[in-house]
């Protein structure tokens, strides 16, 4: 069994190149494009790790970690 990983990340192209790479190395990834679907997301399913932009479009992927940790 694979490794999830959830992506959140805004930028289309972006999500597409680290989304392939971590599949080539057999990584089983969860893309999502905002922070409202990553809580949805992590409130429904664990995940091994979390790869998060930083300026996403609604608010600071960064900033936001405090709730994730919680």
């Amino acid at each position: 069994m694979s490794a999830q990983i959830l992506l959140v990340e805004d930028d289309r192209s972006i999500a597409a190149v680290i989304g392939e790479a971590l599949r080539e190395e057999g990584y089983e990834v969860v893309p999502c494009a905002s922070i409202a679907r990553r809580d949805e997301l992590l409130a429904a399913h664990h995940y091994d790790v979390m790869v998060t932009d930083v300026m996403l479009t609604d608010g600071d992927g960064l900033a936001s970690m405090a709730a994730v940790r919680e």
